[in-house]
């Protein structure tokens, strides 16, 4: 029996590879509540835009399959037209086509947008049960990846190894990897709730439970690493992996068994991809409500 647009939930993916892999463990978690329901991708967004110049969940995991809607689902589903192309125009035709949808088509009325990273499973649900088949938002809860975590470990293979010469040191009892985001961080509102004093504070605990440790610290500003975090004295500065190639750091801070993170959703994926996690060390902000696991360590970072 053919589907038809009330059997079919649709999940649009946005951002960089750590929004990418909450948004497909949403989609994950919506076949597993709603086994009978088309669960389908829309990657549209990617037609237009390449966020942090680097690769993407599908690239990044071979092992990772997507359904993808094709642009008469997306039409069908959504009462517009899809972003359809990715060219050298690409701009001026997407104007075109907004314009078009402006004049001559209306958005269902079963299209849910919530610009905000968290929904609760439970919210979801009555989402989905209202008659929601259009779904955005972030879906940044750990509850979503908790239910489907071991399909998930499955699929998320990581497609590389020994890429550096201290890769096995990195797996070492004593081996924790940090994560400082600067970037399109620095004076955000992100950098004011983590700042020097919550690495200072979560490198004394790690102290506290590991007999000498040793830092393996990724960044994307590597000469604030070098300037500003000279009081740390066992430590590598993992370089070279940057823009296309920065999924690799999150591959490297899977493998330590202690982890300072951050409040970034990249930080967040290698430390549930950790298979051997010992202690994982989290900034108690508000912005990790819901994302963390129960097992983590929350520091303080005022």
């Amino acid at each position: 029996m053919e589907m038809t647009v009330r059997d079919t939930v649709i999940v649009r993916f946005s951002g960089g590879l750590g929004n990418q892999l909450f948004e497909y463990a949403f989609l994950e978690w919506i076949k597993t509540e709603y086994p009978y329901y088309n669960v389908l991708a829309d990657l549209s967004y990617y037609k237009l835009n390449n966020p942090h110049n680097a690769l993407c969940l599908w690239d990044v995991f071979p092992e990772v399959t997507l359904k993808t809607a094709t642009l008469k689902e997306m039409f069908v589903t959504t009462g517009l037209i899809p972003s359809f192309y990715g060219g050298p125009l690409k701009h001026k035709i997407n104007t075109i086509r907004e314009a078009l949808n402006s004049y001559f088509f209306k958005a269902s009325e079963h299209t849910y947008i919530y610009d905000k990273d968290w929904i609760s499973p439970e919210k979801a649900k009555q989402i989905i049960d209202n008659g929601y088949n259009y779904l955005v938002s972030y879906w940044q809860d750990v509850e979503y990846y908790n239910v489907v975590k071991e399909k998930c470990r499955k699929q998320l293979t990581f497609s590389v190894q020994n890429v550096v010469e201290y890769e096995e040191d990195m797996r070492k009892q004593n081996a924790v990897s940090m994560h400082v985001r600067r970037g399109d961080y620095v004076n955000s509102v992100f950098d004011k709730e983590v700042n020097l004093t919550y690495y200072k504070k979560a490198v004394e605990y790690i102290y506290s439970l590991v007999d000498n440790p040793h830092f393996y610290i990724f960044s994307d500003d590597k000469e604030y690493i070098k300037k500003e975090f000279n009081w740390i004295s066992e430590k590598t500065i993992v370089e070279g992996f940057d823009n296309r190639k920065s999924y690799i750091d999150m591959y490297l801070m899977s493998l330590t068994p202690n982890s300072i993170i951050t409040n970034s959703t990249f930080s967040l994926w290698a430390a549930y991809l950790n298979k051997k996690p010992s202690n994982i060390v989290y900034p108690d902000v508000e912005y990790m409500t819901h994302k963390v696991m129960k097992e983590w360590i929350g520091v303080d970072p005022h």
